[in-house]
């Protein structure tokens, strides 16, 4: 397709990495540089800013590498009875075990709340262990046996001594046997609750499927219902429980990793998309968003995965490719930035249990575009107001990225609502510690 004139000169500052990673072919790089002066600043001070700014962008771009991959407070969970073993009192420190599974060089943000959630019991002085076992997502053959050798974990007592209390958080960790185990469920097996019978999870059309599935349903449903109290990650969580297994709960939000760290930065034309490069993520959605964004805007991604090179050859083959940039893996310092110099970030994966890159995105005061089943992505953004929500579609995607290029005031106005909105919500790990250490 043909590219609008360029009328952003912020794009050139984009388009200089192109040598180092490829993204941006000629006409892209002309656009660019033809876009360098279309903008003029104001004040001799946002020349040298902006002079500023594009030399950091080109330095930190340019080295960007290719490699692997990248709460809210309420009332008692299920039940508010003392989760302490007998004799710990109140303020004095505490043997804590957190349980949850290990799928071998896997990790996402999981594993990142279970690792913070660690640091946050830490820094109020008791002891931590995470206590995990190999899981498969398939067959479920081998899921099936990965809940029969929690069921038969006795955690109240190791070597040790006795264990003060146990927190679990994914299927099927909570199946272990504790007097004194809550429940903060990140997830349970998506594939046979929400994603059962779609093109994700497991179908109905195996008879043993529906068999096994039925067996960890009830299975599930007792050993949630044995826990002292339930808490989840999210509001969409809840909503599983309560469908799937007519069992109560509350959502504790959390913070995303170093939430201290994000910034606001200037607005460049570029969407950004930092995620693992899987099917339930839907990269795909932006790309094909992006051969009909009729603005100088860009779509920036990072992160590595199973569906990596698939989505680069589907930016090549719609002729996006010039107008689309993968990153690969980037540390922390370089996605912050990223973040950080956006024009919006998208994020709409399908269901999400929570999502970490809306917060990190609010965090950054950057606008959010997402879908309509998006899951728990939409207990936070705000459609209009924060970002919009779109049905999941390229059409509607490609028609909310043109909006936000146009007027770009307001799309800085929405990423600065969306960060009061985070402040307003109190995420913090005081209030999600609190609640599982509750008397």
């Amino acid at each position: 397709m043909g590219h609008p004139a360029p009328n952003l000169g912020a794009l050139a500052r984009i388009a200089a990495l192109a040598p180092s990673l490829g993204g941006v072919d000629a006409t892209g790089l002309a656009l660019a540089h033809a876009a360098a002066s279309s903008a003029p600043l104001a004040t001799a001070a946002q020349r040298a800013t902006a002079d500023a700014l594009a030399r950091a962008s080109v330095a930190f771009f340019a080295s960007a590498e290719l490699g692997a991959d990248l709460g809210v407070e309420t009332t008692v969970g299920r039940c508010g009875s003392n989760s302490r073993s007998p004799g710990v009192a109140p303020g004095q420190p505490m043997k804590v075990l957190l349980t949850d599974v290990q799928v071998p060089f896997i990790a996402g943000g999981a594993e990142a709340c279970v690792s913070s959630l660690r640091e946050a019991f830490q820094a109020r002085g008791h002891s931590v262990e995470i206590l995990t076992l190999p899981f498969r997502f398939s067959p479920l053959a081998s899921v099936k046996e990965s809940m029969q050798q929690w069921q038969g974990l006795q955690a109240d007592r190791f070597d040790c001594g006795e264990i003060d209390l146990v927190v679990a958080t994914r299927f099927p960790s909570y199946h272990l046997v504790s007097d004194r185990m809550v429940v903060w469920l990140v997830h349970q097996h998506r594939a046979i609750y929400d994603l059962w019978d779609t093109p994700y999870g497991e179908s109905s059309s195996d008879p043993r499927a529906c068999a096994w599935r039925q067996e960890i349903l009830e299975a599930d449903t007792r050993a949630l219902r044995k826990a002292r109290s339930i808490w989840t990650i999210s509001q969409n969580v809840s909503d599983r429980l309560r469908r799937f297994n007519q069992v109560d709960s509350r959502p504790l939000y959390q913070p995303p990793p170093l939430a201290h760290a994000y910034r606001p930065g200037p607005s460049l034309p570029y969407v950004y998309f930092p995620s693992r490069m899987e099917t339930l993520k839907r990269q795909d959605l932006l790309i094909r968003a992006m051969a009909m964004v009729d603005r100088p805007v860009m779509a920036v991604f990072s992160g590595t995965g199973g569906r990596y090179e698939d989505f680069r050859a589907l930016a090549e083959s719609i002729g996006v490719a010039d107008r689309v940039i993968f990153t690969g893996h980037v540390d922390f310092e370089r996605k912050r930035d990223l973040y950080s110099q956006s024009m919006a970030v998208f994020f709409g994966p399908k269901d999400e249990d929570y999502g970490f890159i809306t917060l990190e995105a609010m965090l950054s005061s950057k606008p959010v575009i997402t879908c309509s089943d998006s899951g728990g992505v939409l207990e936070f953004v705000q459609d209009g107001q924060s970002g919009h929500v779109c049905p999941p579609e390229p059409e509607a995607i490609a028609q909310a990225i043109n909006q936000m290029a146009r007027a770009r005031q307001r799309c800085i106005e929405m990423g600065q609502a969306g960060r009061a909105r985070y402040d307003a919500l109190d995420i913090s790990w005081d209030r999600v510690t609190d609640h599982l250490l509750q008397d």
